[in-house]
């Protein structure tokens, strides 16, 4: 069946797990980490690894409980995700991880705004694995604020979202 937290997984580059993200309901009106569903689905609270082929969780894999919009990189050897733990999700880190093992180690925050109004998100490695780009945005939901596009129409209430690059071995 369907993960209640499935939505936004980090798909490992061999396609045999994936990362699920974790979200947290900070109110009745605000959602931390990306929805699924629309407003006001909540996937589950902790993010965690799965098998894809059989959706079986991969018990032991020290995973970060807080990691959200989760990508691995080319070599499969590192993940980096937006964290609910640095700020409430207001930063980015990265794990070192086995494939072999299906385990993941040596947690590093590489990135915090250190502004509460600004949520960096879907981190994406760059093909060297050395580097990610991200967005940071004004949603702690990671979305677009609602902004829609009518037919005909200009888009509506669109958002600040600017790109950032980070090194991964020195921040």
């Amino acid at each position: 069946g369907a993960l209640a937290n499935g939505a936004f997984a980090g798909v490992s580059p061999d396609g045999t797990l994936y990362v699920t993200s974790a979200h947290m309901l900070a109110n009745l009106f605000s959602i931390i980490g990306p929805r699924a569903g629309g407003p006001g689905a909540v996937g589950g609270a902790t993010a965690g690894l799965f098998e894809t082929a059989t959706g079986t969780a991969v018990a032991g894999s020290d995973i970060a409980a807080g990691a959200m919009m989760a990508m691995f990189s080319p070599d499969s050897a590192h993940i980096a995700f937006t964290d609910l733990a640095i700020d409430t999700g207001r930063g980015i880190a990265v794990m070192d991880f086995d494939m072999a093992q299906r385990k993941a180690s040596g947690y590093r925050q590489i990135y915090a705004t250190g502004d509460a109004a600004r949520y960096p998100g879907w981190p994406f490695y760059l093909p060297d694995n050395n580097a990610l780009v991200f967005t940071i945005g004004a949603a702690p939901d990671f979305s677009g604020l609602g902004v829609g596009v009518i037919a005909g129409s200009p888009v509506i209430g669109a958002p600040v979202t600017d790109l950032f690059f980070v090194d991964v071995v020195g921040g």
